[in-house]
């Protein structure tokens, strides 16, 4: 699921803005016509060229295109998020659906931010539009339901009925993490830093901040490392209950499971 998280960074750019060129909103206001544009047309022509991006950055193929309807999401299991949020878009992996929420979406060139980062450091910043990088997250959400349905994991998240708290968090921290690797090659401001010395040592105290930044960062050098079999490798071990209290071993964990799977795939195959 993609909620709006808070930037300082865009909050700083702010303040600048506004020291520099006056009030904000007489800075934004000439940019404010643009986000009237048909966001479902946008979607509906760039779904197919944003998959075959994400196919070519990760080497990892869909099996098809996902069903988009427009509207607000389905209602969430209070349980499965620590903080609930302003949903844009949700995937709902028992239909194979994303969920987008047209209103609140915006087309290309809605913000002041796309269009200064576009134009000084247009090789950096590869977002054509904040709906890319929402969107992505889905698709993100939708491939990993699909390698896991693919390996007879069934739907994936599942249904958290019977789940202990530990074991919620284990799996919406994969969960969101994969789902924010994808994002972040459109948006790229959307993951705030995350280190290991951030972890809540009470479970009481977890925020989405955790859940998502701390999942994107506890699984990027998994998926950097080991692509599609570091994505399916996560899928079927997600942090359990007792690695949930200590995440940076978890991941050496992680690395050093797949690290040993190829080296004996590469005996077998020698042999």
């Amino acid at each position: 699921m993609w909620k709006r998280r808070a930037s300082i960074g865009m909050a700083a750019l702010g303040l600048f803005l506004s020291s520099t060129f006056g009030s904000l909103p007489s800075v934004l206001s000439p940019f404010h016509q643009l986000e009237n544009r048909d966001v479902r047309a946008y979607v509906k022509h760039n779904l197919g060229g944003i998959i075959k991006i994400h196919e070519d950055n990760l080497r990892i193929t869909f099996d098809e295109e996902p069903e988009v309807r427009w509207g607000q999401p389905r209602d969430l299991s209070a349980s499965a998020y620590p903080e609930q949020g302003i949903a844009l878009a949700s995937f709902d992996p028992e239909t194979d659906t994303i969920f987008l929420s047209a209103p609140l979406l915006r087309n290309p060139d809605s913000t002041l931010i796309n269009l200064l980062l576009r134009k000084f450091i247009p090789r950096v910043y590869k977002q054509r539009s904040p709906t890319d990088g929402i969107l992505s997250h889905e698709l993100g959400h939708y491939f990993v339901d699909q390698e896991a349905e693919s390996m007879g994991e069934g739907n994936w998240p599942p249904d958290f009925e019977n789940y202990t708290l530990e074991e919620v968090y284990g799996i919406q921290l994969v969960s969101e993490g994969i789902a924010c690797h994808f994002e972040k090659l459109f948006n790229f401001g959307a993951i705030a830093p995350y280190f290991d010395s951030h972890w809540p040592t009470n479970i009481d105290d977890w925020t989405n901040d955790d859940i998502y930044n701390g999942g994107f960062f506890l699984v990027q050098p998994i998926i950097a490392q080991y692509g599609l079999q570091g994505i399916r490798h996560l899928i079927l071990n997600p942090p359990n209950e007792c690695e949930i209290y200590d995440l940076p071993a978890y991941r050496t964990n992680m690395l050093e499971q797949l690290e040993n799977q190829i080296c004996f795939e590469e005996v077998c195959i020698q042999g």
